[in-house]
């Protein structure tokens, strides 16, 4: 995946001796430009990393080693899975990306953040791209979504509590369209308001005033799970 990505390994960042790939250095050489037999191959194999919850879910008690094991002893036939329904599927939207949607989200702006949590993780987002805040969708014909999207972009930016991103846009990429759809946030508030738009620090503190339980059971249920409690030691057993 990481090759057909454009990446190359360059070394290991330990001299331990150990053949593993995931612990070696990997550098940009590249950048895809044209869809060949190696972007499928890497696609492929997309599809076979996006299966590894069905491994991380039911053994989440068990080893990494021993799930990455199980995941890589699965026996997957790459080249049949390279020309599955699945992978023509994505072929389809990385050429899409190719051809026409890397221009657009490139012309946002250099700063690339991926996966960016929010409200110490509350929330996670798609994509971060100079200061548009970006949700990638795949829909054959999302006309009639807009709505609830756009309800779901300002919902992520109103949990930026701190202002940390710098967000003045909201944009909706459809992957399956190849087209970039997007709106400036002083826009979208005057659109939304009657008579003076609010401030976004206005909108930020109410919305975290009012979703204040959700972000306690949430921070309760993370804290729980990173720290389990004591095992309580058997009674001792009485003589008969």
């Amino acid at each position: 995946m990481l090759r057909g990505a454009g990446y190359t390994p360059a070394g290991h960042l330990a001299e331990t001796g150990t053949t593993d790939p995931l612990l070696r250095e990997w550098i940009r050489s590249w950048h895809p430009i044209a869809l060949d037999d190696g972007q499928r191959s890497a696609l492929a194999v997309c599809c076979d990393a996006a299966q590894m919850r069905n491994v991380a879910g039911p053994l989440r008690g068990y080893s990494v080693e021993l799930r990455r094991s199980l995941v890589a002893g699965s026996g997957v036939d790459h080249a049949a899975a390279a020309g599955s329904a699945a992978v023509r599927a994505l072929t389809h939207l990385w050429q899409g990306y190719l051809i026409h949607g890397r221009r657009q989200l490139a012309s946002l702006g250099e700063r690339v953040v991926l996966a960016p949590p929010l409200a110490a993780g509350y929330g996670v987002a798609d994509l971060i791209v100079g200061r548009s805040l970006v949700e990638i969708k795949t829909v054959m014909e999302p006309a009639g979504r807009f709505g609830q999207w756009l309800n779901q972009l300002l919902g992520y930016v109103l949990l930026d509590w701190f202002d940390t991103f710098w967000l003045d846009t909201v944009a909706v990429y459809l992957g399956w369209q190849a087209k970039l759809v997007a709106i400036p946030l002083a826009d979208s508030l005057s659109a939304a308001s009657r008579g003076h738009p609010p401030s976004l620090e206005e909108l930020r503190a109410k919305f975290r005033q009012e979703i204040q339980p959700d972000l306690d059971l949430t921070a309760k249920a993370r804290l729980r799970e990173q720290s389990p409690p004591p095992l309580t030691p058997a009674p001792p057993r009485t003589p008969a």
